[in-house]
C-alpha cells in the first residue's frame, strides 16, 4: 500500500485533454488512491496519476510546504458541508449573503477545521468555532465570527450563551470538540 491524500509537485506529463494546468507547473492535487484502490493515484512515490479535477495551479508566490497538506482538508471540510446527508450548505461564493444561520466548527484553526471556516463564511454562514486562545486572531481572519477557547474552565457553559437561539444548523469539528456535541 503506498499512502497519502495530499500532494503538491511539478507536472512532469498530462493526458489530452488536460487544460488546466502545463507542463513543469507546480500544482496541488488530490490523489484519489483510496476510490480507484490503485497504488498509481496515491501521493508517497515518485510519479502519481492524478485527475484534473482534483488538481489546480499553486500561486508561484506560494510554498508547497504551505499548500501540502490541502486537498484532503478542502475536501473533507467540502464534503461536511455541503452533501446532502450532511449540512447542505449552499456553495461558496466570493460576495455571499448571510443567511442568519450559524455553525460551530471545533478545532477552527486546524486543518480541516480551517477550511471549514473559510467555507462555511463563503456560503454565508456565521461561523462560531473553538480553538486553543493563540490561534484566535488566525481563525477570525479566516472569517469565523466568534472565537471561544476549548481550554476554557467554562466552554460548555460559554457556546451556550453564544448559541442559545435556534439560528444553529449543525457542527463539525476535531477530537475536542466532542464534549459540546455529547
Amino acid at each position: 500500500t503506498i499512502l497519502s491524500c495530499d500532494l503538491a509537485d511539478e507536472v512532469v506529463e498530462f493526458s489530452e485533454g488536460f487544460t488546466n494546468v502545463k507542463k513543469d507547473r507546480c500544482v496541488l492535487a488530490h490523489p484519489v488512491a483510496l476510490m480507484t484502490g490503485k497504488v498509481e493515484n496515491a501521493a508517497f512515490q515518485n510519479y502519481t496519476v492524478v485527475f484534473a479535477t482534483g488538481t489546480c495551479p499553486i500561486p508561484e508566490n506560494v510554498k508547497f510546504e504551505e499548500v501540502a497538506i490541502m486537498p484532503l482538508s478542502v475536501s473533507t471540510a467540502a464534503a461536511s458541508l455541503s452533501k446532502d446527508e450532511l449540512l447542505s450548505l449552499p456553495l461558496p461564493k466570493i460576495s455571499p449573503k448571510k443567511s442568519g444561520k450559524a455553525l460551530l466548527v471545533g478545532g477552527g484553526s486546524g486543518s480541516v477545521g480551517s477550511q471549514a471556516v473559510q467555507l462555511a463564511t463563503a456560503s454565508g454562514i456565521d461561523v462560531v468555532a473553538t480553538l486553543s486562545k493563540r490561534n484566535f486572531e488566525y481563525c477570525k481572519k479566516l472569517g469565523a465570527d466568534e472565537v471561544f477557547d476549548y481550554n476554557s474552565p467554562s466552554p460548555v457553559g460559554d457556546l451556550a450563551a453564544a448559541l442559545q437561539d435556534d439560528r444553529v444548523i449543525g457542527a463539525c469539528g476535531d477530537e475536542k470538540s466532542r464534549i459540546y456535541l455529547e
